[in-house]
């Protein structure tokens, strides 16, 4: 998601309500997309770094950062409600007061239509400590869909909404390759066949047609199986904290068909022997 996408303007008075932060003089998006004066926005949290027994220490997503003439300066205010201590999580949510720069007329949007917030200002994010008044160890979210929970004496989790939050290494040998493919633009109740995987590669038939039919429970009687299917090769990205799967290529074959081409080291016995899809797949 991108550095800006998930700053609230307007609607933030409603979010912070929720959580309980008490403010509620928060301006309107429209009314103050172009006026260069100062608001008070709202942003998430991209990471969980560490924690003690009474405090977190968190990533904060992308905030303006002081220019040398002084403009883009924000106040930055971390905020942890506990809900008592008796709540299963700790909800988090960080406030942005800065000065806005003058937008375009009109504003500039992101693909969800939001005002591009601080427009012309550098972004970064901030790592900050927030005081907790309750014992460290439930999951943290935030207004935005992210969650972060300890595993083995460590901070995980995803920093965005996602079907599954995958932690785990990439790996032939646990879920990580079928739930990267959930998190993709797949429906809900995609199928997959002829999956073949040798780490750090992986081709699978991404059954996409089968997501538009309800589910019958039994999954070979689907009436729209079989119908819109995807053939796409994974490459184990190792650049990340966490190795994650990637779609490297996608080919109907007959075989590899050409996949070679684009990945020149993929071992062509896990494709060799595939039949083609059929057309319009």
């Amino acid at each position: 998601m991108g550095s800006w996408g998930r700053s609230l303007v307007g609607v933030a008075s409603v979010v912070l309500a929720a959580v309980g932060c008490g403010q509620d003089d928060r301006p309107d998006t429209e009314a103050e997309a172009g006026s260069g004066e100062p608001s008070v926005d709202m942003v998430g949290i991209e990471a969980v770094e560490s924690s003690d027994d009474d405090s977190i220490t968190v990533r904060t997503e992308p905030v303006p950062v002081e220019a040398a003439d002084g403009s883009c300066r924000a106040e930055v205010t971390p905020r942890a409600d506990e809900h008592g201590g008796e709540s299963a999580m700790i909800d988090v949510s960080v406030d942005v007061r800065a000065d806005r720069p003058q937008l375009g007329d009109p504003a500039t949007r992101d693909e969800n239509g939001f005002v591009i917030t601080w427009e012309g200002c550098e972004l970064a994010p901030r790592t900050m400590v927030i005081e907790l008044e309750h014992p460290v160890g439930r999951p943290v979210h935030d207004p935005f869909g992210s969650q972060f929970w300890l595993q083995d004496g460590r901070w995980v989790g995803c920093d965005h909404i996602v079907m599954t939050c995958i932690v785990d290494p990439a790996s032939c040998d646990n879920s990580t390759l079928r739930d990267t493919i959930a998190n993709a633009d797949v429906p809900r109740h995609f199928g997959m066949g002829n999956s073949r995987c040798e780490e750090p590669f992986a081709v699978v038939d991404v059954d996409v047609g089968a997501g538009a039919c309800p589910v019958t429970g039994d999954p070979t009687d689907n009436p729209c199986a079989g119908e819109n299917i995807r053939r796409l090769y994974f490459r184990i990205d190792t650049a990340a904290d966490t190795p994650t799967w990637t779609v490297a290529g996608s080919d109907p074959g007959p075989g590899c068909g050409t996949i070679t081409t684009t990945i020149p080291d993929f071992p062509t016995h896990l494709c060799q022997d595939l039949p083609p899809l059929a057309a319009g797949s």
